[in-house]
């Protein structure tokens, strides 16, 4: 498959279709709005102008709708948030693997979903008030920890007599006993110890009023440290209430967390209801998209596949009403419409690979798709850098059971549909390597020990065929665009110096043949010439097109290197099994107590980390070497996606209406 084929629609249609027509798109997921009014031709202005609709006015064009919701859904992510903060058992996510946005918007009511967020807050607040009491709590609780024992309320001491007063607090263990002497010879006191501990001594200091005086001098020369007394019950009395709040408060907070746990089983409710609200805030800043802002009627402009063309229009038709639509213009890209979004389509086998090529950068227009060039390279390259049964049946395995029996996003699904096709690769080379687990099969067709050399022309001999395709590939699009000189000079001429050095090589140490080696001889110097002349004939200064003639053929060693990056391919898989051998040699060493306990624990530990070590540079240098060696000969790239309006997947995985049509 290659880029889908695009056109450009416009629709000129009453104000009222707007909404259902938006709804009706959103759910399709094939068209792309584009905006603004300077992108109107002159006939479609013209038109307008004819038409002498009332324009709005530019304070009642402002989209009040898209701010509503825009406030509602902060309001519904708060509540999500604060149900995700709620300290209790974690609720299950039983959101729906495929939902499509027209089942969402008949299971979500908004009448629930704002009694739910009133709970949430409710719910919220009380969590907090009972928190603080419950922090206030203890800070009393600790206070009175060191007065508890005391029977008599402070408070009272001066009520039952005028001629007494006291000090309640504390001092350093240090000076206790200075501290209590001075009292006693300074002053007529009762002194009663409260509370000791290593560092401190409570007290309460019972005196006389006249001899206030005297015993503020003895406190401050002890550094006396007044504490306030702020209960009207005793000590005891005051503990004890304080003990009985605070069971109180826990068991609040129990029913608490009853309540919490009846709410929070909403949340996914809610997250459906979030999902919903940004599909409707889509819609409403696509409104904004609609060109011209008139009282009557919408023009609304987008792309649209030219295989989904037919499914606009019998949108369009099923919408209508007695004023039926007009659509002004629906052709292909012209020279007004430059920035064409790119849609790729691939079959299912080349679709995952649509993840490398979009690392990359998805190609123009005008370009040819890389994705289906690119994987069957990718798919070899990869298995031979981990090169391993073990690794590829692990990973198989693994991300079958996981696509089987956990809920996955689709964005990371796709990810693993590439690495389980890449996990074959792995199988298929691990077997031509003869390795599992770093140990040999019985049979071992190429061994990364004794078969170097082979191993090494295997990977150069890909290397070729790969850069051959991407010149092949070149030239084709040069003849196409009809440039023939050029596609001689930058393509066909150096497909001629590779494969002549190709039968140069053959000629001289593979097949010891002398006429394939004079002829290789001669394929080369005839696209050398090709390479300088070219340049020169294309240019009306020979002499500077001969020199850039001389400098493109200096590029051959650029080929050179290109050659010898695909050595990695033997490095890589090399190097994993070797560590994977040495791992097993390692744990073969221990004692054989040791190597059925310990060493269990330990082979699955290296082997798991050298699978992550040989995925990460295989997926690495995979890329590279396909981003570099092969895109760099016929590839420029820089396409923009094609992005339909349609709902954002924040909490669910919508499935397109149109492709369960299709199906």
């Amino acid at each position: 498959m290659a880029v889908s084929k695009m056109e450009k629609i416009t629709l000129l249609t009453t104000k009222d279709m707007e909404e259902v027509l938006l709804k009706n798109l959103q759910h399709v997921q094939i068209l792309e709005l584009v905006s603004s009014m300077e992108e109107l031709s002159e006939e479609e202005k013209t038109l307008l102008a004819k038409l002498k609709f009332r324009e709005i006015s530019s304070e009642s064009s402002k989209n009040k709708t898209a701010e509503k919701i825009q406030e509602k859904l902060h309001e519904l992510e708060e509540s999500i948030k604060l149900m995700n903060d709620f300290s209790v058992a974690k609720v299950k996510d039983k959101l729906p693997e495929n939902i499509t946005l027209a089942k969402l918007e008949e299971e979500v009511q908004m009448e629930k979903v704002n009694d739910v967020i009133s709970k949430v807050k409710e719910l919220h607040k009380t969590k907090e008030s009972l928190k603080k009491e419950h922090e206030d709590l203890l800070k009393k609780e600790e206070l009175m920890e060191k007065w508890r024992y005391l029977d008599v309320n402070p408070l009272e001491i001066e009520k039952r007599t005028v001629h007494c007063t006291y000090s309640l607090g504390s001092i350093t263990q240090l000076v206790k006993m200075e501290f209590e002497t001075a009292l006693h010879n300074g002053i007529s006191v009762l002194i009663e110890k409260v509370y000791e501990s290593k560092t401190q001594v409570d007290y309460i200091i019972i005196y006389l009023l006249e001899d206030k005086g005297k015993a503020e001098q003895i406190l401050k020369k002890f550094s006396f440290h007044n504490q306030n007394y702020s209960f009207n019950e005793p000590p005891q009395e005051a503990y004890g209430e304080i003990k009985k709040k605070i069971e109180e408060n826990r068991e609040a907070e129990v029913l608490l967390v009853r309540h919490l746990d009846e709410v929070k089983k909403h949340l996914p409710y809610l997250q459906k209801a979030a999902d919903l609200l940004l599909a409707k805030l889509e819609r409403e800043l696509g409104k904004e998209k609609l060109a011209g802002n008139y009282v009557d009627i919408i023009l609304l402009r987008g792309w649209v596949p030219e295989d989904e063309k037919e499914v606009l229009t019998d949108i369009i038709k099923k919408l209508s009403t007695v004023e039926t639509p007009i659509i002004m213009e629906c052709s292909g890209p012209d020279e007004r419409n430059k920035d064409i979004p790119i849609l790729l389509k691939n079959k299912r086998f080349v679709k995952p690979f649509e993840m490398v090529t979009e690392m990359y950068s998805l190609p123009k227009y005008e370009e040819v798709d890389p994705t289906p060039l690119l994987a069957p390279f990718y798919l070899v390259f990869f298995g031979m850098m981990v090169a391993d049964v073990g690794y590829g049946l692990v990973m198989l395995l693994g991300i079958a059971f996981m696509k089987k029996c956990l809920r996955l996003r689709n964005s990371f699904r796709q990810f693993l549909d590439l690495f389980q096709i890449l996990s074959i690769g792995i199988i298929v080379w691990g077997l031509i390597y003869g390795s599992c687990f770093g140990a040999e099969l019985p049979f071992v067709p190429i061994s990364i020990t004794e078969d170097l050399n082979t191993i090494l022309i295997i990977s150069i001999a890909f290397g070729f065929i790969q850069v051959l395709t991407g010149l092949i590939i070149n030239g084709a699009q040069l003849v196409k665009k009809k440039e023939y000189l050029e596609s001689i000079s930058a393509s066909f001429s150096w497909i001629g110096l590779l494969l002549g050095a190709l039968m140069v090589v053959a000629g001289s140490i593979l097949l010891d043949n002398s006429i394939l080696f004079y002829a290789g001889i001669i394929v080369c110097v005839m696209s050398a010439i090709l390479v300088v002349v070219i340049p020169a004939i294309q240019r009306t200064a020979r002499i500077k097109g001969l020199a850039i003639g001389l400098y493109n053929l200096y590029g051959v060693t650029s080929y050179i290197g290109d050659l010898v990056s695909y050595t990695r391919l033997m490095a890589l898989g090399v190097a994993g099994g070797s560590i994977a051998a040495a791992f097993n040699m390692l744990i073969g060493f221990l004692p054989t107590a040791a190597k059925y306990t310990v060493g269990i624990v330990l082979i699955i530990a290296l082997h798991a980390l050298n699978i992550f070590l040989s995925l990460l540079s295989a997926y690495v240098h995979g890329a590279r070497l396909q981003f570099v060696e092969f895109f760099g000969k016929f590839y420029e790239g820089g396409g923009r996606k094609f992005t339909p309006l349609g709902p954002k997947e924040k909490y669910i995985d919508f499935v397109n209406e149109n492709q369960n049509r299709k199906k």
